[in-house]
């Protein structure tokens, strides 16, 4: 026998906030609850049936006795009898906030969340000079659902064509902005740009303007104009904007990566129009610069570092799949005078920063986001990021001229991993003595000499990506899943026999060190398999007898299958000039004479 169930108030949130409600006594299920930072007041996200909305709070007069575990856990259906309404208004966009001081628990176990609902969101409506106090109140807001995207509120500046300006309409320089400033108008070049950032049943905005002192400040909007302000501000392009004393406000630090101590929070009366006519930036960065080598980035402990380099390659615009999310991606590869290489990654809007035309310039990044990827350290350009081509510094052209001796490994770079540097029988002996635990880490010099294994299928779930197996007929099966599926996904599952003059040892390469080793991305390999085999076959083979650096971390329990016990998670070919190296042509007598 099922248990009774009762119907939703289908549409609620909607007509809440049209004011249609007429004090109704909705029917709801919790979705999720929390404490909120004060730990007494509760607050909920509920689901009328269509959509679900968060901004809904019981204080802690009516929170106690409250089990918060158990109402998200069963997905509870309450009634609510007793509630008050408040308008929160913010610059950008209006919220309301459902404040519930009496409910009843209609099913305290659902288990399962009823229809398909969707997160309630607003847009804000530009509301027109014309219209009083009382109108602009009652007409400020409108539902997502019912409405197209505003159009922004723009008048014409005849002072402003082509950036000109007349006595009447001084334009105010970035740096001269400040809470005091009764009406502002600037020029300048969106220098960054951020993604579109969704929180609650809201959404913000940011960028960068760039004025052609180098001064930069950041301008935020929220709701609806977020919305639009992304799809119309394009990176690069030089825009007026003209606003009031209310949109400036102090900077929050986390949050701003300009140096202002202001910034602008964009409403619906601020005007911002395109410029035909591009502001041209100084030749230097005008902000605080503490340039790093690649070889000291590698090194420090700060996370945000500026550098100086020549672009080697970089790579064509690439898609990225990861955990049910697709991003653009775009790889550059890097060098300076240490002589290190480094990569340097761009994601989604950043990918289309830079083009083919960059190879062999020299480029100043202010800046840049250092992250480590299993153990491999490497570099992202992200929203706050600054960069200039060919910049007019003394050390450009002595960058230049890196590219004649055609850099890799430098020698400094090979002295400093002598020291970290493991031979396989030594690994193999503390394994055989039960010195080896998951998770250590070693660097030895070595040979391929075979390469017995490049992909294999897997498992189609997202969360597993397990080896799968072919059961039957068109019908696969995960161990791990302990399920059954009809189609399968490839993966990079790369089996190399390693020589190090002591010991031939087979070590496992995954993800993107195999894009690393190959220089090809694992769809351009299955399509030369399938396509092209003798191609294939070539590519394998130019590989084998190369010298490579290793650096491995100790995963028994993945590895098991092969009887090995470490998978590599970075490796740099050695170019034959630096095997006359005294450490490095030892090894190589070993390993030839084995």
């Amino acid at each position: 026998m099922t248990s009774y169930q009762p119907r939703l108030t289908k549409n609620f949130f909607q007509e809440l906030c049209s004011g249609k409600t007429n004090g109704r006594e909705p029917i709801l299920q919790v979705m999720n609850c929390r404490y909120t930072a004060n730990e007494k007041d509760i607050r909920l996200r509920l689901n009328d049936g269509t959509y679900t909305y968060a901004s809904i709070l019981i204080p802690g007069d009516y929170a106690r006795n409250i089990n918060i575990i158990e109402l998200e856990k069963r997905k509870s259906i309450i009634k609510i009898l007793e509630y008050i309404v408040n308008k929160i208004d913010r610059e950008g966009y209006e919220k309301v906030l459902i404040t519930i001081k009496k409910f009843s628990i209609l099913n305290h176990n659902c288990d399962k969340v009823i229809g398909k609902p969707i997160p309630f969101v607003y847009k804000i409506i530009p509301v027109d000079e014309t219209q009083s106090k009382e109108g602009k109140q009652s007409n400020q807001i409108k539902n997502v659902f019912d409405t197209e995207l505003p159009n922004i509120v723009s008048r014409s500046v005849a002072s402003v064509m082509n950036g000109a300006q007349t006595k009447n309409d001084e334009i105010t320089l970035i740096k001269d902005i400040h809470s005091f400033c009764e009406n502002w108008k600037i020029i300048g070049k969106v220098t960054s740009k951020s993604d579109i950032v969704k929180f609650d049943e809201n959404c913000l905005f940011k960028f960068v303007i760039t004025d052609n002192e180098g001064s930069s400040i950041q301008l935020i909007s929220f709701g609806a104009l977020a919305l639009k302000f992304y799809k119309t501000i394009i990176l690069n392009n030089s825009y007026f904007v003209k606003g009031k004393k209310k949109n400036i406000s102090r900077k929050t630090n986390k949050y701003n990566p300009t140096d202002h101590d202001y910034e602008i929070k964009i409403t619906s009366d601020v005007v911002i129009k395109e410029m035909e006519k591009e502001v041209e930036l100084p030749k230097e960065i005008y902000s605080k610069f503490n340039r790093l080598l690649l070889s000291e980035v590698q090194t420090v402990k700060e996370a945000i570092v500026d550098i100086v380099v020549i672009v080697i390659d970089i790579d064509p615009i690439a898609n990225y799949i990861n955990n049910s999310s697709k991003k653009k991606k775009r790889i550059m590869t890097v060098t300076d005078e240490s002589n290190i290489i480094m990569e340097i990654f761009f994601w989604d809007n950043f990918s289309d920063v830079f083009d083919d035309s960059c190879k062999g310039k020299v480029v100043q990044f202010q800046r840049l986001r250092k992250t480590t990827f299993r153990g491999v350290k490497r570099l992202t350009f992200c929203y706050g990021t600054q960069y200039i081509m060919n910049p007019e510094i003394q050390i450009t052209e002595k960058l230049l001229k890196l590219l004649d001796k055609k850099p890799n490994v430098s020698e400094e770079f090979l002295n400093n991993l002598f020291d970290e540097v493991k031979t396989l029988y030594f690994i193999d002996s503390l394994q055989s003595r039960g010195f080896l635990a998951d998770g250590q880490e070693f660097t030895f010099f070595g040979k391929i000499i075979n390469i017995r294994k490049v992909y294999a299928l897997s498992c189609p779930s997202i969360d597993c990506r397990n080896d799968i197996i072919k059961k039957k007929k068109d019908l696969y099966f995960c161990n791990k899943c302990d399920k059954e599926y009809k189609d399968y996904v490839y993966k990079f599952k790369i089996s190399l026999l390693i020589n190090d003059g002591t010991k031939k040892k087979t070590i496992l390469i995954n993800n993107n060190i195999g894009e690393v080793l190959f220089e090809k991305t694992l769809e351009e390999l299955i399509t030369m398999d399938k396509e092209n085999n003798q191609e294939y076959l070539d590519l394998i083979n130019n590989i084998c007898n190369n010298y490579y650096i290793f650096k491995v971390k100790t995963n028994i329990h993945e590895c098991q299958e092969l009887n090995n016990y470490f998978c590599c998670y970075f490796l740099q070919k050695i170019q034959p000039n630096f095997i006359n190296n005294s450490f490095l042509h030892n090894i190589v007598n070993m390993i030839e004479n084995t």
